[in-house]
């Protein structure tokens, strides 16, 4: 068994050559966190570059910026690069759009991939503090501002290209995809060949039959230790995959295991069902402007340092504690109330 890493190295078959595998989708959806920003040829609507002419470009220090691990984003566009599969294809209409003030964190890429077929990839959630609390804000806003910017993109990108689309992404990107397919225009809809959700959060239960005309196309996995894919209800029934680790870190795309061109199946560990049961619960028993208040009260806390990203947060967690302890304290009490009942709800403590 390998990895997407493995698979994007060895696979060599041209994408012309055999219908466009679940593996080759989660391959590009973790090619749309690379920064293309550098490379001004990728927001043309067309012809765009070649992947293999990403890779001479060597931007290296731009490119990984929102991969976990660099070296793997380097690994896998290396492997990419060098494949018969991939070298050729064109990438195009690069767009990243971040705003404050909208709540709104959004990033989509488009692959061609044939004369007459295209790969639309939505990029998910980056490492911005505003990506993470337009995340937050699905539990209790919809649609969010990137879902609605999802479908536009679908149209400007399928207005420029002939022939069958396909679109897909990863955690938020996965949501943003299945979104876009059912809200793009009918003649857009009746060109998608698949949607693809790797790991994505789903809807709010009420809006889950404005997914009835496409959900048929849409392919959803998700690992062995599933948290962020099984937010929220989806439209679809999700194929299990098993990963090389645990816990949140089996969301990480780059840990999921593939053999013979395909990924590897998995049953759904107990700890992914037990916290899918206690969010259920949670999310039932408390109303949506319950959620909104928890929300808006921690984002709150880590604005109100001089930090913009999680990362910088994390790292001067330690030095600004005093702040932070500040900031939880000066939080209103219907917050603080509503803090503690969602971490005594939601953690599985041994009294519980």
């Amino acid at each position: 068994m390998g990895t997407i890493i493995d698979d994007a190295r060895t696979h060599l078959a041209r994408l012309d050559s055999e219908p466009l595998r679940a593996v080759d989708s989660l391959i590009l959806s973790a090619a749309a966190y690379f920064d293309l920003s550098p490379m001004a040829g990728v927001r043309a609507r067309r012809p765009g570059v070649r992947i293999g002419d990403l890779a001479r470009a060597e931007n290296y220090d731009r490119y990984f910026a929102h991969v976990l691990k660099p070296q793997d984003g380097h690994r896998l566009l290396t492997a990419m690069a060098a494949n018969p599969r991939f070298r050729d294809v064109r990438v195009f209409s690069y767009t990243t759009e971040t705003s404050i003030d909208e709540q709104k964190q959004f990033c989509a890429v488009s692959f061609a991939l044939g004369p007459h077929l295209t790969y639309v990839a939505f990029r998910g959630t980056d490492a911005s503090l505003v990506g993470w609390k337009e995340d937050f804000n699905m539990s209790f806003q919809y649609p969010v501002p990137a879902q609605r910017r999802a479908a536009a993109y679908l149209d400007h990108v399928a207005a420029h290209r002939r022939g069958q689309i396909i679109v897909g992404g990863h955690s938020k990107g996965g949501n943003l995809a299945e979104y876009a397919a059912a809200h793009a225009r009918a003649p857009v809809r009746a060109r998608l060949g698949a949607v693809y959700n790797h790991d994505g959060p789903g809807f709010p239960d009420d809006a889950l039959d404005q997914f009835s005309p496409v959900r048929h196309i849409f392919r959803k996995t998700v690992p062995q230790s599933a948290l962020v894919g099984l937010l929220m209800s989806s439209p679809r029934r999700a194929r299990v995959v098993r990963a090389t680790t645990n816990g949140i870190l089996a969301h990480y795309p780059y840990t999921w295991r593939v053999e013979d061109g395909d990924f590897v199946d998995s049953p759904l560990n107990k700890d992914a069902r037990g916290f899918d049961r206690r969010l259920t619960r949670w999310l039932a028993a408390h109303p949506r402007d319950e959620a909104e208040l928890l929300i808006e009260a921690l984002y709150g806390v880590a604005t109100s340092s001089s930090t913009e990203t999680v990362p910088e947060m994390v790292a001067a967690f330690a030095a600004d504690l005093p702040f932070f302890a500040r900031s939880f304290t000066s939080m209103g009490r219907e917050a603080h109330a509503v803090l503690r009942g969602a971490i005594l709800d939601l953690l599985p403590f041994p009294s519980r």
